[in-house]
Formats: structure tokens, C-alpha cells, sequence
């Protein structure tokens, strides 16, 4: 799967460490560039690990485990299994 990462940990001390491998799930750069409003609804513009995309609340970004949860004009609610988090719109002059 794209962006996930294996990595190991040990817990325990000495001879009875015991080795565990825990998914460590890598979130691509999201970038929150605008939006396009209809009668209806509110179309995100976003780049995510470079590739540019656009999509509306309540829809899985395709190729990631990205979903929208919510778009204003100002920012972008996206959420994974492990985060929900709010990308502010990128202002570039």
C-alpha cells in the first residue's frame, strides 16, 4: 500500500524483549488550494504528495487513505484511521 511504512519495536528488557512489528501509516502532504462552490455543494481543490486532485465532503481522496470530511474557505478537514486534522488554504502570492 502507498505511504505505509513497517516499522519494529521491541518492548521488554534484555533476553526477554519481545519483537512486534507495528504498521506505521504515513500520511501524504495535502495542500488546500481552493475551492468551487455549485447551488449544491463545495468542490476542494488539493495537492496530496504532489499529485493535484479535487473532491467533495464525504468522499475518499482515490489512491490514499485521505477522506473529506468537511471544506470551507478557509480550510480542509481531511481524516485517516489514525487523524483527523484541518489543512488551512495555501496562500501564495
Amino acid at each position: 500500500m502507498p505511504g505505509t511504512v513497517q516499522a519494529k519495536s521491541t518492548s521488554g528488557v534484555g533476553r526477554a524483549a519481545q519483537r512486534a512489528e507495528v504498521p506505521v501509516t504515513v500520511t501524504p502532504l495535502v495542500e488546500y488550494l481552493g475551492y468551487v462552490a455549485s447551488d449544491e455543494e463545495k468542490t476542494a481543490i488539493l495537492r496530496v504528495g504532489g499529485r493535484d486532485e479535487i473532491g467533495v465532503a464525504g468522499q475518499d481522496i482515490p489512491g490514499t487513505d485521505i477522506y473529506i470530511r468537511a471544506i470551507t474557505p478557509t480550510s480542509l478537514t481531511i481524516e485517516t484511521e489514525a487523524v483527523t486534522k484541518t489543512v488551512p488554504l495555501t496562500e501564495k502570492p
